[in-house]
């Protein structure tokens, strides 16, 4: 058969295959399969040159299907190695021709909610702190680093000064190296500055000067007041090879204005560190010694603009370094951040004024004489839309890791995830006491996958629980928090977010997932999935007495395809009120402003709050007893949920509802997912996947091969963040 006549019966197929036929034809002899999601034949059919994005799973491991793509005029920009698979941009017809191959299990959209792709990742981390190296003699110096979302109307000043500022969160991009550093000052002066009144930018890394630039004064000349304050970019990358280590080594900032007259002044609101990195090599010189530069209004740089890119940067993911087993955890590594197991003290609730910590009984657990857990050495994993440092959280944010190449201004200028981790591991520090997380000193890992405003791809999801399982043992990583689903219903035997989800789970890692708000019977991945714990939400009537508690009629529940009900149990999710600093600056203050309680605290309502309850509240389970399985948390909760409250229905509430006190006063170490099916994506297949911590002795693996992995119809678009239930 020549090849115009075959491709002429793969149109055919296709158009079959739109019509309604299932599974592979028979013509001439030969079985043509149509290996891709029927949006994407149809968008081929329609629009042949359209460029899209997809996710290409593979049925080797030689990199073969990869170089087919290339061929075919792809641009590799992803490898989701955590279920052998990897994205491509490239036109509609040739992703559809590539579905063809036999190299290629699947071919699927990943079609982001937003267009956001850029060629580079950009992120601005604001000074919270002021620096030790240098004393500060600005006046009003905190109002200089009084906002980790940047600047905020309020100014320190100074004349012939100098002082130094830190606490720049560093946000590591996985595979990317920095291609540039730039100093960021929002500030004005009223008085025009004078030739030789010229601050000095000194760049300090682990206490080393690294870096001095001589600003030329009339740089200042634009902004004369605070009304006009604008923006100054200094470019510092020059100055040495940057690494993404030397910010987590501590990075100051220091200016010195000690040559200015009297009366001349300059203005400061905030003062940051830009970082924008991308593939390739880093564009700063090999030096890492002092380079003095002088930078003149000719060569000032401006801040990048949103969407001002149109092409997805590739990175790739580190080889997964060895683990050891989770039955027995360990937070002694040299690579571990340090948390003292004996620093325990009652925790004083006579402020409290949330109803979510007492409704689930943690205030008991955490003031129980002797034990008092209140999460110290386990670590929560947020995959969400980043976390902004703040006082509630402070040294316990271990680490922020951005998976979405969008522009951003700061780890969250959405909101999500930083509400999302004040409920988890919020310690009540800026509220004295009134508002305060689940475990309010778990520690904290930050897996940014959204954007600024909450968009995100299950590819960014993916890549984010490739790096959760990597380095799960260097952060003692326990749990792992999804506040999202996808947003196309489907089985978990298809779902490649199932899939990924269950690695981390037979990997020793309980995942907490949000069952979703749309209020009726239909789960969407990961919820549906029968391994990971689904939330469901509860309205707790702002009482932290059950009597008056029902299921929140926004939260989802259903029955996956092997008869599991989900959700496991519910978890308050009304109406609730958490840290979000400065949140009117942020998407969800201004899109939502009836539900800002304050410029500090926030109210909303969702399933994606009760699962980070829950997520806390293992937390406190681990810390009482490390050596639970994922499988035995799961039981452990839904044995000791409530179901004696009036509004208790087991079809929306699952086993009832959170009750962690009960939970860690109860002994036993049975098993949740005894019997239970794996993914089908798992079963068979030429891919090695790591299975170094598995726990086998609850599920049944039939014929499952659990060296590989096999792409049976796998289909997935772009996540949701819920569409969170919005109760002023």
């Amino acid at each position: 058969m020549d090849k115009k006549l075959t491709r002429f019966f793969q149109i055919i197929a296709i158009l079959a295959l739109l019509l309604g036929a299932v599974g592979p034809m028979a013509i001439s002899g030969r079985n043509l399969q149509l290996k891709a999601h029927p949006r994407l034949a149809q968008m081929a059919s329609q629009s042949p040159d359209s460029l899209v994005s997809v996710i290409v799973q593979k049925a080797g491991s030689s990199g073969q299907a990869e170089a087919l793509a290339t061929q075919l005029g792809g641009q590799i920009t992803r490898d989701l190695r955590i279920i052998n698979a990897f994205t491509a941009k490239m036109l509609a017809k040739s992703a559809l021709e590539l579905a063809f191959s036999p190299l290629v299990r699947w071919v699927s959209l990943d079609a982001p909610v937003r267009q956001s792709d850029a060629q580079e990742t950009v992120y601005t981390a604001w000074a919270t702190s002021l620096g030790v190296l240098v004393p500060s003699g600005f006046t009003d110096n905190t109002n200089m680093v009084d906002d980790a979302l940047g600047p905020n109307g309020s100014f320190g000043y100074g004349s012939a000064v100098k002082g130094s500022f830190s606490g720049f969160a560093s946000e590591v991009t996985p595979g990317n190296a920095i291609h540039k550093v730039e100093v960021v000052l929002q500030a004005y002066a009223p008085v025009p500055l004078q030739a030789g009144e010229d601050p000095v930018l000194t760049a300090f890394v682990a206490g080393q000067a690294v870096s001095s630039t001589t600003l030329n004064y009339q740089l200042f000349g634009q902004f004369a007041s605070a009304e006009n304050a604008g923006e100054l970019a200094i470019d510092i990358t020059g100055s040495r090879t940057w690494h993404w280590a030397d910010f987590d080594n501590g990075v100051e900032l220091a200016i010195d204005q000690t040559g200015f007259m009297a009366g001349h002044t300059v203005y400061y609101d905030a003062i940051g560190l830009r970082v924008t990195s991308g593939l390739g090599a880093i564009t700063s010189s090999s030096g890492t010694t002092s380079m003095p530069q002088t930078v003149s209004p000719s060569t000032t740089t401006s801040a990048p603009q949103p969407g001002s890119s149109t092409s997805l940067t590739p990175f790739m993911l580190k080889a997964a370094p060895s683990t050891s087993s989770m039955s027995s955890p360990s937070t002694s590594s040299s690579n571990f951040p340090s948390t003292s197991w004996s620093a325990r003290a009652p925790i004083d609730i006579s402020r409290l004024v949330t109803a979510y910590d007492q409704a689930v009984r943690a205030t008991d657990v955490w003031n129980e004489a002797s034990a008092y857990l209140q999460g110290q050495g386990i670590t929560v994993a947020l995959v969400d839309s980043g976390v902004v440092r703040n006082k509630d959280i402070g040294g316990r944010l271990y680490k922020s890791v951005n998976f979405n190449k969008a522009y951003h201004d700061s780890a969250d200028r959405y909101g999500h995830g930083t509400f999302v981790a004040s409920i988890i591991g919020g310690d009540g520090r800026h509220s004295y006491g009134q508002y305060i997380g689940i475990a309010p000193k778990t520690n904290l890992v930050n897996l940014r996958v959204s954007d600024d405003q909450g968009a995100a791809d299950e590819s960014d999801v993916i890549d984010a629980l490739q790096w959760a399982l990597d380095n799960k043992s260097r952060y003692n990583i326990r749990v792992v928090n999804l506040s999202l689903n996808s947003s196309m219903p489907q089985s978990y035997h298809t779902s490649p977010l199932d899939a990924a989800v269950e690695i981390l789970w037979f990997n020793g890692i309980v995942v907490v997932v949000s069952a979703g708000n749309n209020g009726s019977a239909d789960l969407y991945p990961p919820a549906n999935d029968p391994f990971v714990i689904t939330v469901g939400a509860a309205n707790d009537m702002g009482t932290a007495d059950l009597s008056d508690d029902i299921v929140a009629p926004f939260s989802a529940y259903g029955v996956t395809e092997n008869g599991v009900n989900k959700p496991e149990l519910v978890a308050p999710g009304a109406n609730i009120v958490a840290y979000l600093s400065g949140n009117h600056q942020l998407t969800l203050g201004e899109q939502h402003p009836a539900n800002r309680v304050n410029e500090n605290y926030f109210r909303m309502s969702g399933t994606s709050f009760s699962a980070p309850i829950v997520s806390g509240a293992v937390a406190l389970l681990l810390q009482s007893q490390p050596f639970l399985t994922p499988d035995q948390v799961k039981y452990r909760l839904m044995t000791t949920a409530n179901h004696i409250w009036p509004g208790y229905d087991p079809v929306k509430a699952g086993s009832g509802y959170l009750d962690i006190y009960a939970a860690v006063h109860n002994g036993t170490l049975a098993n949740a997912d005894t019997g239970m099916v794996a993914s089908q994506l798992l079963w068979t297949g030429s891919q090695p996947i790591a299975w170094d911590s598995v726990s086998w002795n609850s599920v049944s693996w039939n014929s499952v091969s659990w060296n590989s992995v096999s792409w049976n119809s796998v289909s997935w678009n772009s996540v949701s963040w819920n569409s969170d239930y919005w109760e002023p």
